[in-house]
């Protein structure tokens, strides 16, 4: 009977697995191109399809939890309602505001939308390492793509245009791109660090540095920004945990590094000035910047300084475009902390970021540092950062899902599963029960004799 209760816990994994999955495709549905590509290409809506593949996935997850029969985590609860919160002082922005854009994509965002990611995110934080396998399938695509772009001709160094791996649109999707290329060159540089063969690891090292290269080219400049600040945080503190002969060698690494850095560094800008994104970047210190990203910064911050009321409660959503005389929703302070002073205040910045710092806390306690102990854990945060810092650039609260589904991914999975109403505990061994059998005799014997 414990034999049959046992091989039940199988279904029970899989409808995890299959839920997991589900989440993944809902995370990267609107951003992974070869797969929207297919989806355009169906008869049916593609909002429908994506509704129906989050209905599934907690249809799933419901299903599982009964199953299971989990208990509820006060922090969790604790967490969605610190989130709710915020939602709801951003409905009340929304009220009272007037504003001449009638427009409620961000606000479904933020009171339907990014709560589902929440508790995605809730349901895929004991799944983290298999959902990292599929990421990093999904953005190793991208440079596959981009090799094969490069062999066909289509992909070309030293073009200052923007680059197209895939060719599907008029406009190159250049910020997409170099999005996935990053998550690629952060995964694959806490591969490298912890790979236990040499050969495999400087494998890897040369693989990063070429994937570097091409988001050089692509354009995207907020992700190679992000990419490059983690990789940097990355390295700092795991060396910076490392024994004392380890720091000496590394900084000694460091020191003939720089040195031959310093020694080619002509060669080195005269061959960065000839990369689109490298261009870009140059671009933001220089007058006549077309993406305006410092007059939306500086109108921001204006904006949030105007009033004492604006300051502590902000101008109202979607407001800013409204302030900057744009009227469109495209115009936005492409920095979500300033999106978020400008138009919630003090107050609201406050609200959106309480369950961050409840989070970052129970790391604290439960992994006994933020960063984490396994590669997983440590591999998360550093995405966690990753999609943090690129929507510090170019990131909007309309479209802050996957912000807010790696954020509460960083919350410790319990690696415990209760399956109270389909398995059982593993049967005691035949030669446990016979020895404990032996020494109960033995002692009653013991006692009779006496």
């Amino acid at each position: 009977m414990s034999d049959l209760l046992e091989s039940r816990r199988y279904p029970i994994n899989t409808i995890r697995k299959t839920a997991v999955t589900l989440s993944f495709i809902c995370v990267i549905y609107y951003s992974y191109l070869p797969f929207l590509y297919i989806v355009n290409e169906l008869p049916i809506e593609k909002d429908i399809i994506f509704m129906s593949i989050i209905s599934m996935s907690l249809g799933l997850a419901m299903l599982y939890l009964l199953l299971s029969d989990i208990r509820i985590n006060k922090n969790l609860m604790i967490i969605f309602g610190f989130y709710v919160s915020f939602s709801m002082y951003a409905l009340i922005s929304f009220t009272l505001t007037p504003s001449d854009l009638d427009n409620l994509f961000t606000m479904r965002t933020l009171s339907v939308i990014n709560p589902i990611f929440i508790i995605l995110a809730f349901l895929c934080r004991d799944e983290k390492q298999y959902l990292l396998k599929l990421l990093y399938l999904a953005s190793f695509s991208y440079f596959l793509f981009a090799i094969y772009a490069y062999l066909n001709g289509s992909f070309v160094f030293g073009n200052l245009a923007f680059q197209d791996i895939f060719g599907l649109t008029e406009t190159a999707p250049y910020q997409n791109i170099n999005l996935y290329l990053g998550i690629f060159v952060v995964m694959t540089a806490v591969k490298a660090k912890y790979c236990e063969t040499l050969l495999w690891s400087s494998c890897l090292y040369l693989l990063l540095l070429g994937v570097i290269g091409v988001m050089l080219v692509i354009g995207g400049r907020a992700s190679l920004l992000a990419t490059m600040i983690v990789v940097m945080i990355f390295f700092t503190i795991e060396y910076w945990h490392d024994p004392l002969l380890s720091k000496l060698k590394a900084l000694l690494s460091l020191f003939v590094i720089s040195v031959l850095l310093l020694m080619v560094s002509h060669f080195i800008v005269n061959i960065l000035e000839e990369t689109t994104t490298f261009r870009r970047i140059l671009v933001l210190f220089e007058v006549g910047d077309s993406s305006e990203r410092l007059f939306l910064s500086s109108s921001a911050i204006n904006l949030f300084l105007l009033d004492a009321k604006n300051v502590f409660f902000g101008a109202g959503m979607n407001y800013f475009p409204i302030y900057i005389g744009a009227n469109s929703l495209g115009m936005y302070p492409h920095n979500i902390i300033l999106e978020l002073l400008s138009e919630y205040g003090i107050i609201g910045t406050l609200l959106f970021s309480f369950p961050v710092a409840y989070i970052l806390l129970i790391r604290k306690s439960k992994l006994g540092t933020i960063y984490g102990r396994s590669e997983t854990e440590k591999t998360i945060f550093l995405l966690a950062i990753y999609f943090c810092t690129v929507s510090m650039v170019t990131g909007a609260l309309r479209s802050s899902w996957v912000l807010i589904f790696f954020i509460y991914l960083l919350i410790p999975g319990t690696h415990k599963i209760r399956c109270t109403r389909l398995t059982t505990v593993r049967s005691v061994p035949r030669k446990t029960i016979a020895r404990f059998f032996k020494i109960a005799v033995g002692r009653r014997l013991s006692h009779a004799d006496s």
